[in-house]
C-alpha cells in the first residue's frame, strides 16, 4: 500500500484517512496476557469466561487425561473490540516416555494450541490433537488483530429525521421518519437506528429498502420535545416536536372543521395559508376564546405572531373569576411582532420578538383549579386582527 506523506495541517480525503487507518490497524496487534482459571477473567481488551470444571488440574496447568478428553473445556469472549480477530494461544508441554513426576529431562516438547474466539459465544478448546498426559499451561495470551473490514457493503454516513406534523396536542399523533444514506447519498437498508427523545432511548428501528424507518409518537401535552436519531457514533440533527396543550391548526393549513376556538356571531373568522383574520362585525366587543374557554393549568408558554395591529383591541390572559390580570393594549405595538408569554405560578413574563418587555407581572388570583384562560378581544369599531402560529405548551 502506497500512502502519500502528510504534514500537520494538511487536508485528508476520505480515502486518505481510510488508507492510514487500515495501515495502522493491520500493523498493530494487541495482546491480553493472563493465567487461565475456572470462571471470569477481565482483560484489557475484553472479558473471558472459562469453564474448567471437568478438567484435571495440576500445579502448572490442565492435565490431559481420559476424563479431560471426554469433557468439554470452553471459553466465552464478551465485550470485545469491534472489527478485530481474537485468537487464544496456549503452550502445551508434552513429556517423552518418562513419567511427568520424574525429574526434568531433555525429552520434553512445547507445542502451540490456538483457538479463534467469537464474541458472546461459547467455544470449545480443541483437545483432539493432544495426547494423554500433555499439560496445557495456565499462562496464556490472546492476540487481537484489527484485520476485519469496518465497512461491509453500504455504510451509513448521514442520518436525517423529520416529523409530520411537528405540532400536535394530547392524543394526536406525529409520524417521525428517519432516513439513512451512504457516501453516495443512496439509501442504506437493514440498519438498526436508535431514536432518542430528550436524550432518552425511545425505540430501536430498522431501515427498509428505501433506507427509512418510521415511528408514531402520540401527544401527551408534554411541551417542546427534542428527537435525535443515532447509528453507532453517528447522530442526526435535533428535530423538535411541539407537544402542545392547544394550537391553532391553521399552522398546518388545516380546514379548521373543529379547532377548539370559541366565538360569537359578532365575530367573523377567515383562515388563510399565511395567517388568520378576525373581524368585529357588531356594535359590542367580540371575543375569540382559546380551548373552548376551558382553563390551562400549571406553568406554560403562549406564543403567536401578530401581522396586523387593530386600533382598539385587547389580548387577555385571565382567571375564571377575574378578567384583569393581563391586557396587551398598553404595549404600543405598531408592526408585526412575535409575542411570547411565559406563565409560572402567580406571575408571567412578556417577550416581544425575543426581548423581555418590562419586569415580571403578578397574576391577581388563579381559580381553584389553578387554571388560566386566554382570549383575543376586539372592542367596538376595531380594525381587523391578523395572527398566525398560535400555540400553548407546558414548560
Amino acid at each position: 500500500m502506497l500512502i502519500n506523506y502528510k504534514n500537520i495541517g494538511d487536508e485528508m480525503s476520505d480515502s486518505d484517512l481510510n488508507a492510514y487507518a487500515c495501515f495502522l490497524a493491520n500493523n498493530k496487534v494487541l495482546t491480553d496476557s493472563f493465567e487461565i482459571k475456572n470462571g471470569a477473567i477481565t482483560g484489557s481488551y475484553g472479558n473471558y469466561e472459562f469453564d474448567l470444571s471437568n478438567a484435571s488440574i495440576v500445579d502448572n496447568g490442565i492435565l490431559i487425561t481420559d476424563e479431560t478428553l471426554s469433557n468439554n473445556i470452553t471459553v466465552k469472549l464478551s465485550n470485545p473490540t469491534q472489527y478485530a480477530t481474537y485468537t487464544l494461544h496456549f503452550s502445551v508441554v508434552r513429556y517423552g516416555d518418562v513419567s511427568i513426576l520424574d525429574e526434568p529431562t531433555d525429552n520434553i516438547e512445547t507445542l502451540d494450541l490456538t483457538v479463534d474466539l467469537v464474541a458472546d459465544t461459547i467455544v470449545n478448546i480443541p483437545l483432539e490433537s493432544l495426547q494423554e498426559y500433555d499439560v496445557i499451561l495456565f499462562n496464556s495470551d490472546v492476540t487481537i488483530a484489527h484485520n476485519k473490514p469496518e465497512i461491509v457493503g453500504a455504510y451509513v454516513t448521514d442520518l436525517d429525521i423529520t416529523a409530520n406534523p411537528n405540532i400536535i396536542q394530547a392524543n394526536e399523533t406525529s409520524i417521525l421518519e428517519i432516513t439513512a444514506t451512504d457516501l453516495e447519498h443512496l439509501p442504506v437498508q437493514n440498519k438498526s437506528i436508535q431514536l432518542l427523545k430528550n436524550n432518552t432511548l425511545l425505540d430501536t428501528l430498522v431501515t427498509d429498502s428505501q433506507g427509512k424507518a418510521t415511528y408514531t409518537y402520540t401527544g401527551q401535552g408534554s411541551g417542546k420535545l427534542d428527537f435525535i436519531a443515532k447509528y453507532r457514533s453517528l447522530q442526526s440533527e435535533t428535530y423538535v416536536i411541539t407537544d402542545s396543550m392547544f394550537y391553532d391548526k391553521a399552522i398546518l393549513n388545516d380546514p379548521q372543521t373543529n379547532d377548539n376556538w370559541q366565538y360569537g356571531s359578532n365575530l367573523e373568522v377567515v383562515r388563510g395559508t399565511e395567517y388568520t383574520t378576525i373581524s368585529e362585525t357588531g356594535t359590542s366587543s367580540a371575543y375569540y376564546r382559546a380551548n373552548n374557554y376551558n382553563e390551562f393549568t400549571g406553568d406554560f408558554i403562549i406564543e403567536f405572531d401578530l401581522h396586523s395591529i387593530p386600533n382598539n383591541y385587547n389580548y387577555w390572559l385571565f382567571t375564571g373569576t377575574s378578567d384583569t390580570p393581563f391586557t396587551m393594549s398598553n404595549l404600543n405595538l405598531t408592526d408585526d411582532a412575535h409575542i411570547k408569554l411565559v406563565v409560572t405560578g402567580l406571575s408571567y413574563a412578556i417577550y416581544i420578538d425575543g426581548v423581555k418587555f418590562g419586569s415580571d407581572r403578578t397574576i391577581n388570583n388563579r381559580s381553584d383549579t389553578g387554571g388560566l384562560k386566554f382570549r383575543f378581544q376586539l372592542n367596538n369599531n376595531a380594525n381587523d386582527l391578523k395572527y398566525s402560529n398560535f400555540v400553548i405548551y407546558p414548560i
